[in-house]
């Protein structure tokens, strides 16, 4: 079955021998109805609707555009500063490597030196005869001297802030 136009200005279903039938006869049928976005010299008004109605849309569409653009350009921008502070994190990381590479440089070159030193005392007492082991007791020596100079001093210097806080809870 088969859909077309009869005379009577309806859509109606039409079975194929009665279509062959209708097409060798000549009738005056009148136009078909306008479809939506088309345009004849007979009627203006619809045209002119439907053509604001597609510039109404093409507005909200524009409208949609500039919204996705601000949004777009919000993004960048987010993005951008994230650019921005991860860069001077970067910059402070590189600084903070170089100084610990020139630390660690001064570091093995001050190695470098005490053992250079370390190597010309046992050079020194080498030559002069004097045993490694005197040097070790001398270094024991030194060890207890200093630590016995280190317990006098932290002794001095509690018994002065004790005495120091006893004036204070006399003035009190």
């Amino acid at each position: 079955m088969s859909y077309s136009y009869n005379p009577q200005g309806s859509f109606g279903p039409t079975d194929r021998s009665a279509a062959s039938q209708e097409s060798n006869v000549s009738t005056n049928w009148p136009d078909p109805p306008i479809a939506v976005g088309t345009c004849t010299p007979s009627s203006r008004i619809p045209y002119l609707d439907v053509t604001l109605m597609s510039d109404a849309r093409k507005i909200d569409r524009i409208r949609w555009l500039e919204d996705e653009l601000a949004e777009l350009r919000s993004q960048l921008t987010d993005a951008s500063q994230q650019c921005a502070m991860r860069t001077r994190d970067c910059q402070l990381y590189r600084t903070a490597i170089a100084k610990l590479t020139a630390a660690n440089n001064t570091l093995q070159e001050q190695n470098t030196t005490l053992g250079e030193y370390f190597n010309q005392v046992v050079d020194i007492c080498e030559r002069r005869g004097i045993p490694i082991e005197v040097l070790k007791s001398i270094q024991k020596a030194l060890e207890t001297e200093t630590a016995r100079v280190e317990s006098l001093r932290q002794s001095t210097t509690d018994t002065h802030t004790s005495s120091a806080s006893g004036l204070d809870q006399r003035r009190l």
